[in-house]
This record gives C-alpha cells, sequence and structure tokens, in this order.
C-alpha cells in the first residue's frame, strides 16, 4: 500500500452529517461494551469454563473427543481462544441432535442450559459497569444533531444495559419498543411512536408538535438481560431489570441455532423492522466492535442493501474477517479501519491507528 493516505473525518464515516443528518445509525458488537467492563468472547469462554464442574469438564472432554477431527480438549487454550463459548454450545448442540441415546440426550440439553446460564452469569457480574464513553458518545450525537427532533438508530448484538443507562444521563429519549413505567410490555410500533405536545387552543382542534430534539431508536437484535417472558408457551414479553417467580430471560445465545431464534418473538419484529429501516431512513451504517461473524445479521440485514447500492457501511474492526474478501466487493459501498489499514472507496492505505476501539472512536466523534 503505497497510496498517500487520506485524513480520516467524520464525514467519511457519516457522509450525510451536515447535509441532513437523520439517515444514520450503527452497529455495535461486544468490543464496544469491553471497556466498560463487561468480557470479550475469549474472557467470556475462559471465566466460563473455569466455573465448570469436574463432571462438567468431563463431559466437555467427551463432546470434543467425538469432534476429534475439529477440535482436541487437549488443545484447548484461552491464548488462542480455542475453541470459542460459541463453538462450545453449537458442539453441545449438535451432540444433542446425533444422539441416539434418549438419556444421552437430556444430559446434553441440561448442559446446555447450564453453559447458558453461566453465561448470563457473567454478564450479570458486572455490577458497576463505566458509562462515561458511551454517555460522551450519546452526548456527541445530541450535539452533531444539534437539536433536531429526527432519529437515529443503534442496533447492537450486546445483552447489557449500557446504551439504555447512558440515554438517561445524556438526556437523550430512548426507544426500544417497550412501553410502561417499572416495568414495561413489548409492542414494535411504539418505536415508531413521536413525543410533543398539542398547542393549546380549542378542545380537540389543538396542533400537535413533535419535540425537537434527537432521539434513539435501540434495536438489540439478540436480546437483552432485561428481557423476560412468562412461560415457553406465553409469547408476551416483558422488560425490566429483574424479574423473580415464574419468569426466563429471553436471549439469543452464540451458537448456530440464533439463526432460527430470529424467527421467533420478538426478534422476527426487530429483524423486520431493522431489515426496513436499514438501507431506506438508515443508509450510512457504522459498524464497531461488530466482528461480521453472525452470518443472520449479515445476511438478513447487511449484504442485501449493500447489493443494491441503498447502504453504506463504514467498519472498525482490530483485525479483517474472513469475510473480508466478499465485503470489499461491494466497493465504495463498503469502508473500513483496521489496526493497520484504511479502506476506502475501494483503495487500501497504511493506516496504524487505534481508532477501532470503541473508547477512541467516541473521542473522534466528540471532537
Amino acid at each position: 500500500m503505497k497510496n498517500k493516505t487520506p485524513k480520516l473525518t467524520i464525514k467519511n464515516l457519516i457522509p450525510s452529517l451536515g447535509v441532513g443528518g437523520c439517515d444514520f445509525g450503527f452497529l455495535f458488537g461486544a468490543g464496544s461494551s469491553f471497556k466498560a467492563g463487561y468480557p470479550l468472547t475469549m474472557t467470556l469462554t475462559h471465566n466460563v469454563i473455569s466455573k465448570l464442574n469436574s463432571q462438567q469438564i468431563d463431559l466437555l472432554a467427551r463432546i470434543f473427543d467425538n469432534y476429534n477431527s475439529r477440535f482436541s480438549f487437549a488443545n484447548y487454550s484461552i491464548d488462542k481462544n480455542l475453541p470459542d463459548i460459541e463453538i462450545i454450545l453449537n458442539l453441545i448442540n449438535e451432540s444433542q441432535f446425533f444422539c441416539t441415546n434418549q438419556c444421552d440426550q437430556k444430559i446434553f440439553e441440561k448442559f446446555d442450559s447450564e453453559i447458558k446460564e453461566l453465561v448470563v452469569s457473567e454478564i450479570i457480574a458486572v455490577k458497576e459497569p463505566s458509562l462515561t464513553k458511551h454517555v460522551n458518545f450519546l452526548s456527541a450525537i445530541k450535539r452533531i444533531l444539534n437539536n433536531k427532533g429526527i432519529p437515529f438508530w443503534i442496533f447492537t448484538t450486546n445483552y447489557d444495559l449500557l446504551f439504555e443507562n447512558a440515554a438517561m444521563y445524556a438526556k437523550i429519549p430512548l426507544r426500544n419498543g417497550f412501553e410502561g413505567c417499572g416495568a414495561r410490555y413489548f409492542d414494535i410500533n411504539r418505536i415508531k411512536l413521536r413525543t410533543g405536545k398539542v398547542t393549546p387552543a380549542a378542545r380537540n382542534t389543538g396542533r400537535f408538535e413533535e419535540y425537537k430534539e434527537p432521539y434513539m431508536n435501540l434495536i438489540k437484535l439478540h436480546g437483552s438481560i432485561s428481557w423476560y417472558k412468562i412461560s415457553n408457551d406465553c409469547c408476551e414479553i416483558f422488560e425490566k431489570d429483574q424479574l423473580k417467580g415464574n419468569y426466563k430471560r429471553i436471549l439469543i445465545h452464540p451458537q448456530s441455532t440464533k439463526i432460527a431464534q430470529t424467527l421467533e418473538e420478538p426478534y422476527d419484529q426487530l429483524f423486520n423492522y431493522a431489515n426496513s429501516v436499514i438501507g431506506h431512513d438508515c443508509k450510512y451504517l457504522v459498524t464497531c466492535g461488530y466482528s461480521y461473524r453472525d452470518k443472520h445479521i449479515n445476511d438478513r440485514l447487511l449484504i442485501p442493501k449493500l447489493g443494491t447500492g441503498s447502504l453504506r457501511v463504514f467498519a472498525l474492526f482490530e483485525n479483517e474477517p474472513e469475510n473480508i474478501n466478499s465485503l470489499k466487493a461491494y466497493g465504495h459501498a463498503f469502508n473500513y479501519l483496521s489496526k493497520e489499514k484504511l479502506h476506502l472507496d475501494g483503495i487500501d492505505y497504511d493506516y496504524p491507528n487505534e481508532l477501532w476501539k470503541f473508547s477512541n472512536f467516541v473521542d473522534f466523534i466528540s471532537k
């Protein structure tokens, strides 16, 4: 790469800023929650495995032995991230599917649930996450939009409540498809409501005036630690910091079955909404901390819009993903920045940097 490196500005990331600025959004993955105190996949895997008892360790070794052509339990290494929690859950799920013994199948089902509970417990264990960068991020977007009554979109695969809590401190309205106070119920149409006031006038003839302030539409594509339903037979979804009793957290866990889970309540509505927004109301998307490993997100939300030219993506990641060449094939519609490279409008530049880190990205747009 011998091209002269251009000066990167926020207009490279979001070209519409200053023109109208109401057609952009962000897709955040696990990397955006790291500095706040939440574990990345490698640490999450280590923490979960370290909490297994001897029987569970033996069962995991048995599962790896069954797939010895791909993995070896003896070669398990946190440093090499081999295998990570998503692969482990995939192997447990495959073990259930190919199990010929009903007793073994119940053992694998129980083990699958136990691993998932440990994953959730690692998220809940972060009692006082740092909100500074998330508050700064939302405050910067609020300043950039200059008190215009327009939305911006945040799509995230994270379960944590960082954006919900940061919105309070940044004093920015948040819409996520839930309605209520204290405990909330899910209704996707609530995300489309507008907030304002009716000017004093004769009864029933007042004029509606929308509040002139930016607001955030938050789409949690894999669910949240605050989402519950009463039982497997009930499709009603509720949101609360914690619900006790006959309630079950609903999350899309990191495993191959998450593709099928996106076809169920409430994720079918969330993905349909995201699909209707991306490439239409949201024409420019910045991704940060997202690894491009989630095929269901790539195939359903991003690639079709990149293919039609209705979406422009600027991706920030430390290392290029395995599918980078297929993404680069979309030309000017897909730009990215890694720790060593800037790929802008089809041209590669040497660009050693740390802008791919969420904290540095926040500092960049705050300026």
